[in-house]
């Protein structure tokens, strides 16, 4: 009789904790039908640590056969071995008991069969003999994360106060890897947030120098981002938080297909082949992680929590290598590492380079200011640009562990340098990136003096330095004082007075400027004579993106302007100095002015962008540099934007190009596409449209391939908006780190590819060399042939 009332017990404890944690119910509802669930989990969380664990149902978590203990000093092995005896040892009782035998029972059979209703069927019984799992306790996992959380809880609060998000998604984080910022999943899931590497760089820079899902701060805006979207995607929290694991589309396919957002019916009665345990409980084990997070105390007792991170961040100049930070801060390189969690292996090792622009995270209480300290370092030991990797094209025979010893480097290091997720899936021609030797230094990079004359040769006439050329203002009136610099040099290049130059930025003593302080040219459109910088205050719904076109400026032009690391770090409230000369009337007054076309031109549709570039055009103009840290005070812009400007001609964007339209209903494939992209523009699966095209799934995709659609959920319209947005997006984060400095011809070799040109010996996109290359179908190219690249520079 004690075993029967357990779970009413149970429901009864949970039901309690759920209305002192005060959690809102229209927003995590908890309907009857998960409770055991929920009871479930929350034993698991508070009463089974990880040396044990539950024998239980996995339909129905109310039945919980028995708690194991796992000895100590268990292999792996050793424990599969004791977990799988017990698992069969129920299997033979409910198998016996599925037979029909009532009479004659061993009290344990007879247990097993009062877990069940009085007229349980014999299908019933056997089906459950097919649903037997161990769940691993996590109780001392979970309290360790209760004092973990302390260092990074109050600016996730923060962080989803300031997007609108409910406080009690902080328990997410616990459900995930227990606030383990080291914690790595066998999916290869990174951080307390439990990235993907694909979701993860849609959000956040991860490769093989730096994984921003490790760091706690920046994998919080990256989950409270993608949270966002789930809960604008699905239209409730429940559907939500279980689209952080099985993905928003695979969410919206359940609705449709049961015809209704109750997460109970879902949990019971969707069936899908990826929608399995983790995904069915994964709601429910958040409902119990917020019970337990919000009222400790009631299963552990007193917890302290870790005080909170509070660490000073510098923005690196230049590349450094990590020991020469560590020596200049004065700290050990283990510290520093561990306040630098996204740094990768390959830093500490010297292998790269930590990343100029990179925030470096500090431990707080230094003597001397950062900035101070990170300007001493001399030029000898700073870089201009990261250790290059070489590229190896794998043979016949090859293997990644072999590749691996020949370049003296770790299989990890280079499985992780080329994005390999199976170590033992690489083909003959695939081209690998090899870690290489570091750059030249600052100092190395500066030309060399000239030789001095040898004893008794001429001694050469004095070299008289040549006057400055008068350089044409830059177009936004600003300009990045750089090294060498002095005030006087910077007003003979742009023909204007010292005194001039001096008023305009309001500068007290010419003598002091600084390394990567902007002036405002006197004459130029960004001077303050001609207009002040404009701000903006951010609006709900707004983006980067759209405040750039509805200002006519570039994404770069304000995040330096601001010092923002990130396009997509702006929230609702925040004020954005805009580059000057940027208003939106001046636009309109612009495009008002503009004549109107004739007849014959009217006749044809213009194109909302401009057009493809030829590839002799010259390079695209640099990004407006950022203004000095205290701008002129300016209005509040208007909200009223005309239509946004025409990207340059000289930049291609080719999400314009028609290569992303529909054709009745079929399409070709691009590239950065994949039949997982298409199922999720379509609202369907991509089993489904390997169906409907008859291709195997052992088959990849070609470019070029032509592809039958199923437009029946969204339409032709809605997938090319879905599709090209994708590519939009692609491209603006390309051109945000890289900017085309002008293009030479190549001569193809032999068993060059597009997907070889593009990832290992030229590193260009495909889509670029798309672009510039419309007459060359890249599925057939040959030795000998010719084709335009552009070469890239990094913008400083």
């Amino acid at each position: 009789m004690l075993r029967r009332i357990l779970v009413p017990v149970g429901l009864l404890l949970v039901l309690l904790a759920a209305v002192q944690a005060g959690a809102d119910p229209s927003l995590f509802p908890r309907p009857a039908a998960l409770e055991p669930r929920v009871v479930f989990w929350t034993r698991i969380y508070t009463e089974v640590d990880t040396s044990g664990g539950l024998i239980h149902d996995t339909g129905n978590l109310g039945v919980v056969y028995e708690r194991i203990s796992l000895p100590p000093g268990l292999s792996s092995r050793a424990r599969e071995r004791r977990i799988d005896a017990v698992r069969d040892r129920y299997k033979a009782i409910l198998r016996k008991l599925a037979t029909g035998k009532r009479s004659g029972l061993s009290s344990e059979e007879q247990r097993v069969r009062a877990m069940f209703p009085p007229g349980v069927s014999n299908a019933t019984l056997q089906r459950a003999s097919k649903r037997i799992r161990f769940q691993l306790g996590q109780a001392d996992k979970f309290r360790a994360g209760l004092v973990r959380m302390g260092r990074w809880e109050d600016y996730i609060r923060q962080v989803l106060r300031e997007r609108g998000l409910p406080a009690e998604l902080v328990a997410l984080p616990h459900v995930e890897s227990s606030y383990n910022p080291k914690a790595v999943s066998h999916a290869g899931a990174s951080g307390i947030w439990q990235f993907t590497r694909s979701t993860g760089r849609r959000f956040m820079r991860v490769d093989h120098v730096v994984d921003e899902r490790r760091d706690p701060f920046l994998a919080t805006v990256a989950a409270a981002r993608l949270l966002k979207q789930n809960y604008d995607s699905t239209g409730t929290w429940p559907l939500a938080i279980t689209s952080y694991n099985h993905g928003a589309a695979g969410m919206r396919r359940a609705v449709r297909k049961l015809g209704t957002r109750d997460m109970s019916v879902i949990v019971e009665k969707y069936r899908s082949r990826s929608f399995g345990f983790a995904s069915q409980n994964f709601y429910t084990e958040f409902l119990a992680a917020l019970d337990v997070e919000t009222n400790p105390e009631r299963w552990f007792g007193p917890i302290t929590k870790d005080l909170p991170e509070q660490p000073t961040i510098v923005v690196l100049d230049d590349y450094f290598k990590a020991t020469t930070l560590a020596r200049s801060f004065g700290l050990s390189l283990d510290v520093l590492r561990e306040h630098n969690p996204a740094l990768l292996s390959s830093v500490w090792k010297g292998q790269k380079l930590v990343p100029s622009s990179y925030g470096l995270r500090l431990p707080p209480g230094g003597t001397r200011a950062p900035e101070v300290v990170l300007a001493s370092v001399p030029a000898s030991e700073r870089f201009t640009q990261q250790v290059r990797d070489r590229t190896y094209r794998v043979r016949r025979g090859d293997t990644l562990s072999k590749i691996a010893r020949r370049f003296g480097v770790r299989e990890s290091t280079l499985a992780r340098a080329n994005g390999l997720r199976n170590r033992h899936r690489i083909h003959v021609g695939q081209v690998l990136e090899i870690p290489g030797k570091a750059p030249r230094s600052v100092a190395q990079a500066k030309p060399k003096p000239a030789p001095k004359a040898k004893s008794g040769a001429r001694k050469p006439r004095n070299i008289v330095k040549a006057t400055p050329i008068r350089e044409a203002i830059p177009a936004n009136g600003l300009y990045k004082v750089r090294r060498g610099d002095n005030l006087a040099e910077i007003a003979r290049r742009f023909g204007v007075s010292q005194s001039d130059l001096a008023a305009a930025n309001r500068l007290r003593n010419r003598n002091h400027i600084r390394v990567g302080q902007v002036l405002r040219i006197p004459g130029g459109s960004g001077s303050a004579e001609h207009v002040r910088p404009g701000v903006y205050t951010v609006r709900k719904g707004d983006t980067l993106d759209g405040i750039a076109r509805r200002f006519g400026v570039s994404q770069r032009a304000i995040l330096e302007l601001n010092e923002l690391r990130s396009r997509h770090r702006i929230q609702v409230g925040q004020r954005l100095y805009l580059p000057a000369g940027s208003r939106p009337a001046q636009v309109a007054k612009a495009a008002a002015s503009a004549p109107a076309p004739t007849a014959a031109k009217a006749a044809k549709p213009a194109p909302a962008r401009a057009p493809e570039p030829k590839p002799a055009r010259a390079p695209a103009p640099p990004p407006a540099a950022k203004p000095t840290p205290t701008p002129a005070p300016a209005a509040t812009a208007t909200a009223t934007a005309p239509a946004p400007p025409a990207a340059p001609a000289s930049v291609p964007r080719p999400h314009t190009s028609e290569r992303y339209a529909v054709s009745g209903s079929t399409i070709r494939v691009q590239p950065d596409e994949t039949l997982g992209h298409y199922a999720e523009w379509l609202d369907t699966t991509a089993s489904s449209l390997r169906r409907l095209n008859g291709i195997k799934s052992s088959r990849r995709l070609r470019l070029g391939q032509e592809l039958r659609l199923d437009l029946s959920r969204v339409g032709a319209a809605g997938f090319e908006e879905r599709r090209r947005a994708h590519h939009r997006d692609l491209q603006s984060r390309f051109y945000g780190d890289w900017q085309i400095a002008g293009t030479r011809e190549y001569v193809l070799r032999r068993g060059d590819t597009l997907w070889a040109l593009s990832n290992g010996r030229e590193g260009v996109p495909a889509w670029l060399l798309l672009a510039y290359n419309p007459g060359v179908d890249f599925a057939q190219l040959r030795a000998g042939q010719r084709v335009t690249i552009p070469r890239l520079e990094k913008r400083s």
